[in-house]
C-alpha cells in the first residue's frame, strides 16, 4: 500500500509533478499557466522481458505537440542493486520513444535510501548517472492547515512520505512534528466538499499509516464525520448503538481532542479534561476540535 500511495495520488492528480519538479530545481521551459501534465505508458522495455516503471508523464506546453519533457517517478523503500540497469533502460528508451529529456525522479522515505538512490551509479568508465531524488528532507513541512489546503495534493504526498519515514524507521508512531502534518493535511481533506477526492486521501493515508497511527487518525477522521466504511472502527458504532448516536458521537470527539491536545506537545491540567470528557455538545467539542492544530495552548484551544 505505501509503495502505490503516493503514485496513485500522482495517476489522479498528475499536474503536482509540476510542484515536485520544482521542489527538485527541475527547470521546465515554459510558464506553469501554459503547461500539462498527461499520464504516459509505463511500459518502457520490450519483449520479452518487459518491465514496466512505476508512473509516466509528460509535461507538455500549450500548443506544442511534442513534450517538454518526460517524467519517470520510481518509487523505492530501500536499495536494489539490479535497479541501476533497469532504470538507466527506462531512461534511454523514453527519450528514443518520445524525442524529449527525461527526467528520472525516485521517490523515498528514508535517507539511507536517499543515499543510494543519489548514486552516481557506474555502469562502465565515463558512463555514470545520478536520478532526481525526493525523500522527507526535499519536502516542505505542511506548518497550517491552510497550507495543506493551498497544496493539497503536494501536502498529501508529504503526508505518505512521513507515514513512510515512520515505517523505514520500523517505530510504531510517526514522530510528533509528522503526526501533526498529517492530521494537518486529514484537516484540509475532511473540509472539502467532493467527497471522491476527500475519501480517497482519507483512505491512503490510512493504508500508509502503521497500526497505531490508525488510531488516531481513525478518531480524528471519525469526529469530522468521514464515516467511510475503510475507516469505521467498531467500538465508535457499538457505542452509538448503546448510547444514543449523539452521546457517542460527543465522547468519540471528547476522545479525539484529548489525544490531539497531548500529541501537540501540550499539558493537559485535570480540570481541563475534565471539562472536555463532560462536554455533550457536539457543536462545542467541533469548535474546540478546529482550533487545535493550530492553538499555541490549551486555553486557546477551550476559549469559549
Amino acid at each position: 500500500m505505501l509503495h502505490e500511495a503516493p503514485l496513485d495520488i500522482m495517476r489522479e492528480r498528475p499536474d503536482v509533478l509540476l510542484e515536485v519538479l520544482a521542489l527538485a530545481k527541475v527547470n521546465v521551459v515554459g510558464g506553469a499557466e501554459r503547461l500539462r501534465v498527461v499520464v504516459a505508458d509505463s511500459a518502457l522495455t520490450e519483449l520479452p522481458s518487459q518491465r514496466n516503471a512505476d508512473f509516466v508523464a509528460h509535461v507538455h506546453e500549450e500548443g506544442r505537440a511534442r513534450p517538454r519533457l518526460t517524467v519517470i517517478v520510481e518509487v523505492q523503500r530501500g536499495r536494489r542493486r539490479e535497479k541501476k540497469y533497469a532504470w538507466s533502460e527506462y531512461v534511454v528508451r523514453a527519450a528514443r520513444r518520445h524525442g524529449a529529456p527525461v527526467v528520472l525522479l525516485v521517490w523515498v522515505f528514508d535517507a539511507r535510501t536517499a543515499r543510494w538512490a543519489r548514486g552516481p551509479h557506474k555502469l562502465g568508465p565515463g558512463f555514470a548517472y545520478s536520478p532526481v531524488v525526493i525523500g522527507p528532507e526535499e519536502l516542505p513541512a505542511v506548518g497550517s492547515v491552510e497550507a495543506a489546503a493551498a497544496h493539497l495534493d503536494l501536502a498529501t504526498l508529504v503526508a505518505l512520505t512521513r507515514l513512510g519515514e515512520a515505517a523505514a524507521k520500523k517505530t510504531d508512531l510517526p514522530e510528533e512534528a509528522a503526526q501533526a502534518e498529517v492530521l494537518r493535511v486529514a484537516a484540509a481533506a475532511v473540509a472539502l466538499s467532493d467527497e471522491d477526492v476527500r475519501d480517497r486521501i482519507a483512505t491512503a493515508s490510512h493504508g500508509a499509516a502503521s497500526v497505531a497511527f490508525r488510531g488516531i487518525l481513525e478518531q480524528f477522521l471519525e469526529a469530522h464525520h468521514m464515516r467511510t466504511l475503510e475507516l469505521l472502527k467498531e467500538e465508535f458504532r457499538e457505542e452509538g448503538r448503546e448510547k444514543g448516536r449523539e452521546e457517542g458521537e460527543a465522547r468519540g470527539r471528547a476522545k479525539t481532542l484529548l489525544r490531539l491536545l497531548r500529541l501537540r506537545g501540550f499539558t493537559v491540567e485535570e480540570a481541563a479534561s475534565a471539562r472536555i470528557a463532560a462536554t455533550t455538545d457536539v457543536a462545542q467539542l467541533d469548535r474546540w476540535l478546529d482550533r487545535v492544530l493550530t492553538a499555541k495552548s490549551v486555553e486557546e484551544v477551550l476559549v469559549d
